[in-house]
């Protein structure tokens, strides 16, 4: 309290607490986030994984390391526990979370792509989601496309008569057949970033997707049938290595990987391995291309 001379100084004392917090729970020192972190469907491809969670401070961690699932078979969707010492409440604390699988594994796709409008710009983009999925899922799908923080507020709803939106009840919710949905967020949409490491990664992604689909060395001839005409047989492989597109806002069609991947080549051609890999995809018949503009609406 005040002092004065005549008088002995009192002890103030303050009583702290914890707040619930909407991303993370707290366990004494350490820090919990309480969705898991999604990993791509084909991470099990990769011999190295590579994915990123943000941290309480508002930084961006990457992870990076040699990757227990490769070339392996499991039942159910496999789970990485991982926790980070020095990223919690003090240079002790940890944070833990849970990484999971998306939906698609080994070739068999159990998920749903859901076309996104946002309400402002009329930006159209594309999301992956469980067949069985639910708003939460959906949200959680446009965070991973957009590169949204967890904190990031929208809402999002079926679109209605006169641009208007029949927005979800609630996260639980099922999406029960939703294949068109609309974005509502402070935030302006004007399109899909598409980092270097982004593109990297669906460069890799779809090398070792299209391998497993055609083989070490009939994958150059699939996709050169594919851009010709091709049978049935190839362009069903095809369509499962578009399966990739919708991770990365594009359609889950031949022509819609296409151009994410025509993209994601003009993004690295100035880094050390954009040379090497675009002679890899040049074989495939796909050259790096600038990405045209998207109209926003006024």
């Amino acid at each position: 309290g005040d002092m004065h001379w005549d008088t002995q100084p009192d002890s103030m004392k303050f009583i702290v607490t914890s707040k619930p917090h909407q991303v993370v729970e707290r366990d004494g020192d350490d820090l919990r986030l309480k969705k898991p972190v999604m990993m791509k469907p084909d991470a099990h491809l990769q011999p190295y994984l590579s994915f990123d969670v943000n941290s309480v401070d508002g930084r961006t961690i990457l992870l990076w390391g040699k990757n227990p699932f490769y070339a392996r078979q499991h039942a159910g969707s496999p789970e990485l526990d991982v926790s980070i010492q020095g990223e919690a409440v003090g240079l002790a604390g940890r944070l833990a979370f849970t990484a999971k699988f998306g939906a698609a594994r080994n070739g068999v796709s159990n998920s749903v792509v859901v076309a996104v409008t946002a309400t402002y710009t009329r930006v159209r983009f594309f999301c992956s989601v469980p067949a069985s999925g639910t708003v939460e899922d959906l949200e959680q799908s446009i965070r991973q496309v957009l590169q949204w923080p967890e904190d990031q507020v929208f809402k999002v709803g079926k679109p209605a008569e006169g641009r208007r939106i029949e927005y979800f009840s609630g996260k639980a919710s099922k999406l029960s057949g939703v294949r068109e949905a609309s974005l509502d967020s402070r935030v302006r949409v004007y399109g899909v970033p598409m980092s270097i490491r982004r593109a990297r990664e669906l460069l890799h992604a779809v090398v070792a997707v299209s391998a497993e689909q055609f083989g070490q060395g009939s994958r150059t001839g699939g996709a050169a049938a594919e851009a010709r005409g091709a049978p049935a047989s190839a362009r069903q492989r095809w369509e499962a290595v578009a399966s990739v597109a919708p991770q990365y806002g594009y359609d889950a069609s031949v022509a819609g990987l296409g151009s994410a991947l025509r993209r994601a080549l003009w993004v690295i051609r100035d880094e050390p391995d954009g040379l090497a890999l675009g002679r890899r995809f040049a074989d495939m018949g796909l050259c790096a291309a600038e990405p045209a503009k998207q109209r926003v609406a006024k």
